[in-house]
């Protein structure tokens, strides 16, 4: 295993600093291997996510001439003695500062501030030559990635590498590994870790970091693992840390004893100049007289304690006042009756707003419980492996999530509405949730930087896309604190009697309206309705779930929603995409109502059995499908039809062929790709049972890769693994001769199988797991206990060797690799004897470093020049299409092969 790999499975400083001299050495090399365009841009774009600077961009900037003391300018008189002065700390070798402050201080507006700030640059320019800023704002109202550790590493590295793409050319040619990466599912905590370590501890310029928000991390990961990743961070040389929280007590116990500051300590002068700023228009005016502003102001800066927020939401509602023509002794009293305490003017800001009129106050609660729901089903849907921002919470959204109209108009009866009538419902919920919501809800009126949203239909609908982009957001953390945690925010939302089966569907239905306009640069995700449907457990429901499910249906026919994110062969039919448990009765009804029950049955069948699309079941794998097998097979599937299987590729080279299977076929194989955890076995043996009480082809040949993986590039440990995988992520281009070392080698095996051999050798799994008592139930003469060293590689025998494939890239698809076909099936019969071994259940370690020493042999014989094996130019796939083992060209498959929904192919939508 290479030094640099070993830092991606664990930061100890002896393999650190090993990784580091590596790195190093590449970046140095003038003959390092370019890094492209394309890969630099997929592998940064794996480490961000969706609002990753949300958080910070939504910030109200400081007001001018405030927090100037944090510098320790000479025009501030704040007495900063009672603590460590922050100026001095940048200039230090010190590593850690904390700044604390209570809710709603101001603490997220300052480190805004800092980071901003050119004195910052300046004072870290004494402390070290040339540095750079990092930050990261963590955020519990938002999505799981803006509260977790994971986010914090995503953000961080691609921070780092953005500043520095030296470094990032040199980290992703030292670990080829990282090349595959596209996704932040695709990182492991351990693995995000292990590199920002790396990459920090070589990086060539001193790094500060602000974090804020530290008591904002999620639950499950909890403050004591940030706090040891912050504590272990700063021990780097280069390295210095500014946290921000409030002083909670786990926090203060471990923060304590570094420098620090506690904000509202300091503060009163930034807020008499606020406020202040905010009332003095009206002496202006000779609304009020300057000696009343005087004591209006000085009120306002003590009963708000050094909490800012509740100085910006008091001096809101006195000049809210002021407009609507109150006097200044109006403006007092109004003063007067506001209490201290930010929770309890939460509370007095709805009560004014909404007075004794129930219907506004149920509207204002359904407000609240819709913008709950949709951050709780966001941090599901990210939990469940979807990728990007799914929920969205924008004024067009919200408006069709509310209007019952437009959603009759379009979900109901399928038409379209006028931009002009569209733009009137906008403007009437941003007002509507402005006044209901009594400031707990905000409106962000900045539009995205990046274009991630557009129309489907821009000449008729522009003047609506700016409500697509407009985000409604709580205004800060205790809003949403006071709502989901303290008795008065449960008594608000109570008004409001909806279940959360109920309010998932109005987000659904909002969804759909959406889709049906936007479209966003990959394509709306169909999961992303699926899902929460799914969640709903109320039978009353279950009616409106189907009339939803048809609109699903007839958007995803018409490419409003697609499968996201993934190169397809061919779409899958919506019934393949949808089949979750949940839907059972919804997919067996609908299939029995087509007028051609049995082909519709057919394409499901073999459809469904494809994980890259049913991202919302995957966790289930064969095991959610289990439920569906007898049923459409006794709706007349035909188990033996061969067709195009719906499956994940890499991307439009594939075209020219396409994986062509029968339904049984597409089981059998994915049982043994399907990744699932072992106990899910007997969901698979029942499965197969019930497949073989039919008339299934035991003849039908099945591709399937063994990958024999390097011991020196695992990251567990140092003896090889075998992995099957089906052929289409695996299918390298051909590369020159085999000039690299036998030791950095990644090996693979094509098995051209019958369909009966791999029933029997899963039996035979199923024996050894305690499932079957013997593994002949439906073979007494058992097919992989044949002389296989005798076989040949003709089209008769049960299995032989397709191919062998080596190449020098790990887990890089696109990189190259060198193929082979045995001349004689003879030579690979031990070979082909020890892969069925493990085909039937022998996974030990013993079985795979034989394998890899096989495989190794072969390598030497072909490199010295043995006849035994004749070299494949052709994509491994293109060979198999030739055998008629699992492919097909797209002509002799009867049909073209499109574009998947990952692709540029669905951006031509005409209103109906």
């Amino acid at each position: 295993m290479s030094t640099a790999e070993k830092s991606i499975t664990t930061y100890s400083s002896n393999e650190t600093n090993t990784a580091i001299r590596t790195i190093t050495q590449v970046t140095e090399d003038s003959n390092i291997q370019a890094t492209t365009k394309e890969q630099r841009y997929q592998f940064l774009r794996s480490l961000r996510f969706p609002a990753m600077n949300e958080r910070r961009n939504n910030l109200i900037d400081s007001h001018e001439k405030t927090f100037r003391w944090v510098f320790g300018t000479d025009d501030c008189d704040v007495d900063y003695t009672p603590w460590d002065n922050f100026s001095d700390w940048l200039k230090s070798d010190c590593g850690i500062y904390w700044i604390s402050g209570k809710p709603g201080s101001g603490k997220s507006t300052l480190i805004k501030y800092i980071i901003e700030s050119p004195l910052t640059k300046s004072a870290l320019d004494i402390w070290r030559a040339g540095p750079k800023i990092l930050s990261h704002f963590f955020w519990k109202p938002g999505s799981k990635m803006q509260n977790n550790i994971k986010g914090l590493l995503c953000s961080i590295l691609h921070q780092v590498f953005l500043f520095d793409t030296n470094i990032l050319d040199s980290t992703l040619a030292t670990i080829s590994s990282l090349l595959v990466k596209e996704s932040d599912t695709d990182w492991s905590i351990k693995e995000l870790k292990a590199l920002c370590f790396t990459v920090l501890d070589s990086y060539p310029s001193p790094l500060c970091i602000f974090l804020d928000g530290l008591d904002e991390v999620c639950e499950e990961d909890g403050p004591l693992a940030l706090l040891k990743l912050v504590n272990d961070l700063s021990t780097l040389a280069n390295i210095k840390i500014c946290v921000a929280s409030r002083s909670e007590p786990l926090l203060r116990s471990a923060l304590c004893r570094y420098q620090q500051l506690r904000l509202q300590d300091l503060t009163r002068d930034d807020m008499r100049k606020y406020a202040d700023a905010q009332i003095s228009p009206y002496v202006t005016q000779h609304r009020i007289s300057r000696k009343d502003a005087r004591s209006i102001t000085h009120s306002l800066v003590d009963k708000a304690e050094g909490v800012f927020l509740w100085l910006y939401l008091a001096a809101r509602s006195l000049v809210r006042g002021l407009e609507n023509g109150d006097t200044t002794e109006e403006v007092r009293q109004r003063l007067d009756e506001m209490p201290n305490e930010l929770s309890k003017l939460y509370s007095d800001m709805w009560t004014r707003m909404n007075g004794d009129t129930r219907l506004y106050r149920e509207n204002a609660a359904w407000y609240f419980n819709l913008m709950i729901a949709s951050q709780s089903m966001e941090a599901l849907l990210h939990q469940s492996g979807m990728r990007g921002k799914h929920v969205l919470t924008t004024v067009f959204h919200f408006m069709a999530t509310i209007e019952h109209s437009v959603q009759d108009v379009f979900i109901n009866k399928r038409s379209t509405m006028d931009a002009a009538s569209l733009q009137l419902l906008c403007n009437k919920t941003r007002n509507t949730v402005q006044v209901r919501c009594a400031g707990l809800l905000e409106i962000s009126e900045t539009e995205p930087r990046h274009k991630e949203l557009s129309l489907w239909n821009p000449a008729d609908y522009e003047d609506i896309l700016p409500y697509g982009k407009m985000k409604i957001q709580f205004i800060h953390r205790t809003a949403y604190d006071f709502l989901t945690d303290t008795e008065e925010g449960h008594r608000i939302r109570a008004y409001d009697s909806s279940s959360s089966d109920a309010l998932n569907i109005q987000l659904v239905k909002g969804d759909l309206v959406m889709a049906r306009l936007f479209r966003s640069s990959k394509g709306n995700d169909v999961h992303r309705v699926l899902r929460p449907l799914s969640w709903v457990a109320d039978p009353s429901l279950q009616a409106g779930i189907f009339k939803l499910l048809r609109g699903i249906w007839y958007w995803y026919d018409n490419k409003y929603y697609v499968v996201r994110d993934v190169w397809l062969y061919k779409s899958p039919v919506f019934l393949a995409v949808a089949t979750s448990p949940a839907f059972r009765h919804f997919i067996l009804s609908s299939i029995a109502e087509d007028p051609n029950p049995s082909s519709l049955a057919t394409d499901v069948l073999r459809d469904m059995f494809d994980n890259s699309f049913r991202r919302f079941d995957r966790k289930g794998g064969i095991k959610a499908l289990s439920c569906f097998v007898r049923p459409l097979l006794s709706l007349d599937a035909d188990p033996t039809s061969k067709g195009v299987v719906s499956r994940e590729h890499l991307g439009p080279r594939s075209r020219s062929l396409v994986p062509f299977l029968s339904p049984f076929g597409s089981f059998i194989s994915n049982i043994f790709t399907d990744t699932s955890p072992n106990e899910k076995i007997v969901a698979k043996y029942k499965s197969l049972q019930t497949f073989m009480d039919t008339q299934v082809d035991l003849e039908e040949r099945i591709p399937l890769l063994i990958r024999i993986r390097s011991p020196h590039r695992s990251r567990l440990d140092r003896q090889p693994h075998l992995y099957i995988h089906d052929m289409d992520h695996y299918d390298f281009p051909i590369i020159g001769p085999l000039d690299y070392h036998e030791n950095h080698v990644e090996q693979f095996v094509v098995l051209d199988l019958k369909a009966t051999l791999l029933v029997e050798a899963f039996y035979e799994r199923a024996r050894k797991q305690g499932i079957l008592k013997e593994s002949s139930a439906y073979f007494p003469n058992r097919t992989y206990d044949m002389n296989l060293q005798e076989g040949t590689s003709s089209s008769d025998s049960p299995a032989h060797v397709a191919l062998v494939m080596f190449t020098n890239q790990d887990d890089v698809p696109g990189y190259g690799a060198d193929r082979y076909k045995p001349t004689d099936g003879r030579i690979t019969g031990q070979l082909l004897t020890l892969l069925i071994e493990f085909l039937c259940g022998d996974e030990s370690e013993i079985l795979a470093v034989k394998v890899r020493k096989w495989m190794t042999d072969i390598y030497k014989d072909i490199r010295n020049g043995s006849t035994g094996y004749e070299k494949v130019r052709n994509p491994a796939r293109e060979y198999l299409a030739e055998k008629k083992c699992g492919y097909h060209f797209v002509n002799e498959a009867g049909e073209a092969g499109e574009t998947g929904e990952g692709g540029d192919d669905n951006n031509d939508h005409k209103d109906d």
